[in-house]
């Protein structure tokens, strides 16, 4: 994973390491001084990444999210046909699909999807083996207690702070030796032992690779707990997530919470005991819990942090919906058509805020890439935030993260990349120019974004390319790119030509 920059350090500039990190990535720690770059993200999207890139080939990357969306909403069916009936996994499974952040992220190559789905078969490969309650637990059980500790340890590799879904998880090992006795306690132990020992392992490699590439292995690559978390924001989060879920899915799946209070066989009737309701709502709590305490952010798509509590709120939506149903025809048409309601408005909301047009946003960083590369000499580093980690990958062009360069290094730094025959441009997107000129004032070389970019590029963002060595005359002629999206869907990335020797 890390990324060899030897020569970065002779860059003159403060901490140089860090201006060569493209967005995404950091300098690596080792020892006193690092050489690499690493990811900042933790490894399990990537290395789910990786095995599909093997197996099929560079686009099928971007596969693996719809594909655990597909699991996400199948194994949310197959946990509410354990605990309720297959009406309500139906409605629950439904709602999932439909919901709008659900289908925001499904767009999206992060972890979001992915994480929920994890969580989710880890719960159905539990709870689902003893909906019935009939028998004591064999070694089919022992099977499925290895598979959902293998998938709570892919929860955990591709996020790893919501570890204490895992213990939730595990609470279903002594409830349900509680539940079916003495004679029955061994097996559970064994299979205690076998879940934790494979769920542990995904803890165990996410410490072994922060403190390979960070230093430590209570730190990631955002910084340490302390700086992650902080009881002052439950309040601001709690408001937040609650107003942005009421927007966009309305306040009725919320309803759902009150089935984990009503006595099982009122909403539960497929188990026979409340065990997979308590560890369910456990998981919920702890996913929840871990988010309330992040930071505060400001767009309702955040609400992505908490799919993985989805499952539980949609089931227990239908839980209550098939209890009113259940008190006759009219209240079941009632029911009915909430429900398709619902789902239709989640599937609206969700259009009329760009959830299926994402991938044109996403586009540009190719075509942008690929305009560059077209534009600039094989010996050029350009400075930029938003696009550097995509210009190294579709344009084949070393970046400066400009924001992380010295205020008072410009001219010094472009004159440095001069004297070993390296050109400097910059490419910004319309809000990065202010902060460019903020960032750099009363450099000299800061002043030759107000002269004509090299070309503008023009679609869902105006992004421009300047030549830094020179103040290009304001009246030259500009070549201006308008957006098609044609072309492939996957573009193909571009080796990354290196002006360091």
């Amino acid at each position: 994973m890390p990324v060899e920059q030897a020569w970065a350090t002779a860059a003159p500039w403060p901490e140089p390491q860090w201006s060569f990190a493209p967005l995404g990535y950091r300098p690596a720690v080792h020892g006193e001084q690092g050489t690499a770059m690493v990811p900042t993200y933790a490894p399990g999207l990537p290395l789910l990444m990786a095995v599909a890139r093997l197996v099929a080939g560079p686009c099928a990357v971007f596969w693996i999210v719809p594909i655990a969306g597909a699991v996400l909403v199948l194994a949310t069916f197959g946990l509410g046909r354990a605990l309720g009936s297959p009406g309500t996994g139906l409605a629950g499974a439904a709602l999932v699909l439909a919901s709008p952040v659900f289908l925001f992220m499904l767009m999206s190559p992060m972890t979001d999807v992915p994480v929920a789905a994890a969580w989710a078969v880890a719960g159905w490969l539990l709870i689902g083996s003893r909906g019935s309650g009939a028998g004591p637990p064999g070694r089919a059980a022992t099977v499925r207690a290895l598979a959902a500790g293998l998938a709570s340890a892919i929860a955990i590799l591709i996020r790893p702070n919501l570890v204490l879904g895992a213990a939730a998880l595990a609470l279903w090992f002594p409830l349900r030796a509680w539940r079916d006795g003495p004679g029955a306690r061994p097996r559970h132990l064994l299979n205690a032992l076998v879940f934790g020992a494979i769920a542990s392992a995904g803890a165990l490699a996410v410490a072994v690779i922060n403190d390979r590439l960070y230093g430590s292995p209570l730190v990631s690559g955002y910084g340490s707990a302390g700086s992650l978390f902080d009881l002052a924001n439950v309040w601001a989060n709690l408001r937040t997530y609650c107003g942005w879920f009421v927007e966009s899915q309305t306040a009725w799946p919320l309803a759902g919470l009150a089935a984990f209070l009503f006595p099982r066989r009122t909403c539960w009737p497929g188990t026979a005991d409340r065990t997979g309701v308590v560890v369910l709502l456990a998981l919920g709590a702890a996913v929840t819990g871990s988010y309330l305490v992040y930071g505060v952010y400001d767009a309702w798509w955040y609400l992505r942090f908490l799919l993985p509590v989805w499952p539980m709120v949609m089931l227990g939506f239908g839980a209550v919906a098939l209890l009113v149903a259940r008190t006759g025809r009219p209240a079941a048409a009632i029911v009915a058509v909430l429900v398709v309601w619902l789902g239709l408005r989640g599937v609206v909301f969700a259009r009329d805020h760009n959830a299926f047009r994402l991938w044109k946003e996403e586009r540009r960083y190719a075509t942008v890439g690929r305009l560059v590369r077209a534009a600039t000499p094989p010996d050029s580093v350009i400075l930029a935030i938003q696009h550097s980690g995509s210009l190294r990958r579709y344009a084949g062009r070393m970046t400066i993260r400009f924001d992380s360069l010295d205020g008072a290094w410009l001219d010094r730094a472009i004159g440095w990349l001069a004297d070993r025959g390296i050109a400097a441009y910059l490419v910004v997107e319309d809000w990065e120019e202010p902060r460019f000129r903020a960032h750099f004032r009363g450099q000299e070389a800061a002043t030759r974004a107000d002269g004509a970019p090299v070309l503008t590029y023009t679609g869902p963002a105006t992004v421009r390319l300047y030549d830094l060595r020179a103040l290009r005359d304001p009246l030259a002629a500009v070549t201006a790119i308008a957006e098609t999206w044609d072309g492939p869907r996957c573009p193909a990335a571009v080796p990354l030509d290196q002006p360091f020797r």
